[in-house]
């Protein structure tokens, strides 16, 4: 037998092996406190092999294929950090700079400390997101139909203060990933969606969309938290959602898109300097406690979950696994890294085999 024949039978075994997992898992719905009706899952490995298996349906009854497009929610932080990054490679940006270095307009800016580094790492002290009785113009946000960024969401960014002294604690942030996207389109003078296809997508040769629907199904989820859940406005399945392009969480891609975007920051496809990999897969936290404190609502969602860590390690823009216990990565791969999205995504990277997911 060839070594490529070889290959092939190995990769069709791991496809048996995935799809008979992920069908145990669909089968099971009814005692599945998560509802899942289909899944999709993807891995690869330090040689480049990739194998991708899907299974089920969406919440809309579409059959789901392991190319299917998905809305990334939180994951896309993978995204707009790998922007920041390429932008600071080409001197743009300098990550040590304070906020007010690029946006003297924010309202965090007259804080001391609120770097950009800090935004990518969550220690800021921004808050999760917008306020909602915010005392200073443009007043309370509200989710309208076809609401886009940056109109009121980057104006909501600007006029969020910090609600922890920077560089003290692990406070998830939508806000800081806002404020770094609207910086990334001044110091770049392009939209933000067209800076990620230069700069991001392009590269990498990922099929994605930020702020427009794209031609084709993308899977829709259901059980979502939110007061808006079954309206125009649904978090996720609705146009309103899919074209806001909230730099927090405004990518639509696929399974493949995702794990690319994960593997560039271990240096894989070359799309940032080994160094500048290096330096985000480094903990900016620095041993400070926290992760996500607040039980406040994101746009248009219920309220959140808190779930805290002591310490609580995060690189620039992707969060660290670090020993942390509970996680959705293991404790045994201390070194990985990756981002989860509310929407039902994760992509992760472990360094120490190469493997992505």
């Amino acid at each position: 037998m060839s070594l490529v024949s070889a290959a092939e039978d190995d990769q069709a075994e791991a496809r048996r092996e995935l799809r008979s997992r992920l069908d145990r898992i669909v089968s099971q719905k009814a005692d599945n406190a998560f509802g899942t009706s289909g899944a999709v899952f993807a891995i690869a490995a330090r040689d480049g092999t990739e194998v991708s298996v899907a299974v089920g349906e969406d919440a809309r009854g579409v059959p789901i294929t392991d190319d299917s497009l998905t809305f990334l929610a939180s994951a896309s932080k993978l995204a707009t950090g790998l922007l920041i990054l390429r932008l600071m490679e080409c001197g743009l940006i300098n990550l040590d700079a304070e906020i007010g270095t690029y946006l003297p307009d924010a309202r965090s800016a007259s804080t001391p400390g609120v770097t950009i580094k800090r935004l990518l790492s969550h220690t800021s002290g921004l808050p999760l997101e917008v306020a909602h009785d915010l005392s200073v113009p443009p007043g309370p946000l509200r989710l309208v139909e076809g609401m886009r960024w940056p109109n009121e969401l980057a104006a909501a960014c600007l006029a969020t203060p910090p609600v922890h002294e920077p560089g003290t604690v692990v406070q998830y942030s939508n806000v800081a990933f806002g404020l770094l996207g609207l910086m990334a389109e001044r110091v770049a003078g392009q939209p933000f969606g067209v800076l990620l296809q230069e700069f991001v997508f392009s590269p990498l040769l990922i099929e994605a969309y930020v702020g427009r629907t794209p031609d084709r199904h993308v899977i829709a989820v259901s059980d979502i938290p939110s007061p808006y859940a079954r309206t125009i406005l649904e978090p996720y399945n609705s146009r309103t959602f899919r074209e806001m392009g909230a730099p927090w969480a405004g990518v639509i891609t696929n399974a493949a898109g995702l794990q690319r975007l994960v593997r560039s920051y271990a240096a894989q496809g070359s799309l940032i300097s080994a160094h500048t990999a290096e330096l985000a897969r480094t903990d900016h936290a620095a041993g400070l406690n926290g992760g996500y404190l607040t039980t406040d609502p994101f746009i248009a969602h219920g309220p959140s979950r808190t779930i805290s860590w002591s310490p609580c390690p995060w690189g620039l823009s992707i969060e660290l696994q670090g020993g942390k216990q509970p996680h959705w990565a293991p404790p045994t791969m201390p070194d990985s890294f990756g981002q989860i999205g509310s929407s039902g995504c994760l992509g992760w990277h472990d360094p120490a085999s190469g493997v992505s997911w």
